[in-house]
C-alpha cells in the first residue's frame, strides 16, 4: 500500500487500545491518531513503520513512563506529538540512551502530562532538536528546570 498520510483523530476514540493494521504501511512518513483510546501497546505497533516522520499520539492515555523504548525504531522521525497522553515520571538512564537513537527529531509536545525536572536531562540526548513543548508537565509546587534548558542551541 503506498498511503504517505494517515490520519484518525477522532473525539471520543474508536475504542480500540493498539493500533492494528498500520504495519503494512511501509511507506508511511505522517500518522495522526490523535484522540483514541489508544495505549502505549499502540506505539508498539509503530516499530514497523521506518519511514515515519510525523508522529501525533496526542490525546490517548498512555499512562505511564516516556515510551522510549517503542518510538527508538522510529529513526526518520522529525516531529512527535505525544501531549495529553498522561505520561508521567522520567525515563531511567538506559531509556534516555535509547532516545537519542532518534537524531532527526526536531520538535516533541510533551505539554499536560507530568513529569519531574529530570526529563529536561533526558531531552538533551535529541541532537537535532529544535522545538520542546513541555508547557503544564511539571507539579505546581516545583519550579521550571531552566538551568537545564540552557545546554539547548
Amino acid at each position: 500500500m503506498n498511503c504517505r498520510i494517515c490520519s484518525f483523530r477522532k473525539p471520543g476514540g474508536v475504542g480500540s487500545k493498539q493500533l492494528v493494521g498500520v504495519s503494512i504501511l511501509k511507506k508511511l512518513k505522517s500518522l495522526n491518531p490523535g484522540y483514541n483510546r489508544f495505549n502505549e501497546s499502540a506505539a508498539t505497533s509503530l516499530n514497523t513503520l521506518p519511514s515515519l516522520t510525523n508522529l501525533d499520539l496526542s490525546n490517548n492515555p498512555f499512562l505511564g513512563p516516556f515510551p522510549a523504548q517503542e518510538l527508538a525504531h522510529l529513526t526518520n522521525l522529525e516531529k512527535l506529538d505525544l501531549s495529553f497522553t498522561q505520561l508521567n515520571g522520567t525515563p531511567d538512564i538506559q531509556a534516555c540512551k535509547i532516545l537519542s537513537r532518534l537524531k532527526r527529531l526536531e520538535s516533541i509536545n510533551l505539554s499536560n502530562n507530568n513529569f519531574n525536572k529530570s526529563i529536561v536531562s533526558c531531552l538533551r540526548a535529541l541532537p537535532s532538536l529544535k522545538i520542546l513543548d513541555l508547557s503544564h508537565s511539571f507539579p505546581l509546587d516545583s519550579s521550571f528546570p531552566i538551568q537545564g534548558m540552557l545546554i539547548f542551541k
